[in-house]
């Protein structure tokens, strides 16, 4: 479906845009403002939390739980549809991003947007992190 707003009940769920509750095996959403609770969670953007064994996102605000947490931030700039530099100065964070926050035994995440980000786990990959790989907790602001 194209929009989904409540909640979306299925084995293998998918839409352009989730208001509301996911709970399927697995999941392909391009856009999520709510919960996504599956096996294998994936996601252009993430507005909320995504509680799967295994989740992924290009953009994430919010929290990842699960064994493996991935977010990954995509160059394209959804909102003005043009691409963007890791390091340009002209780079604002979009207004609404706050914090990610993964909880897992793997969790990876780069930025292009710098947003701050805590991750606890038994691995931690952070490509903007000072330190970029560190066992327990990593985190930047």
């Amino acid at each position: 479906s194209k929009l989904a707003n409540g909640l979306q009940l299925g084995m293998l769920s998918g839409s352009s845009r989730l208001n509301g509750l996911q709970i399927s095996a697995v999941s392909f959403t391009k856009e999520v403002n709510g919960l996504q609770a599956c096996l294998y969670a994936k996601s252009k953007r993430l507005k909320g939390i995504q509680c799967s064994l295994f989740n992924e996102s290009d953009h994430a605000d919010g929290a990842q739980v699960g064994i493996v947490n991935s977010t990954h931030e995509n160059p394209y700039d959804y909102s003005s549809g043009k691409h963007r530099a890791k390091d340009n100065q002209q780079n604002q964070p979009d207004e609404d991003s706050t914090l990610l926050f993964q909880l897992g035994v793997l969790n990876t995440t780069s930025s292009y947007d710098k947003r701050a980000t805590v991750q606890i786990g038994l691995i931690n990959v952070n490509e903007d992190s000072f330190i970029p790989i560190l066992p327990l907790i990593n985190f930047n602001f």
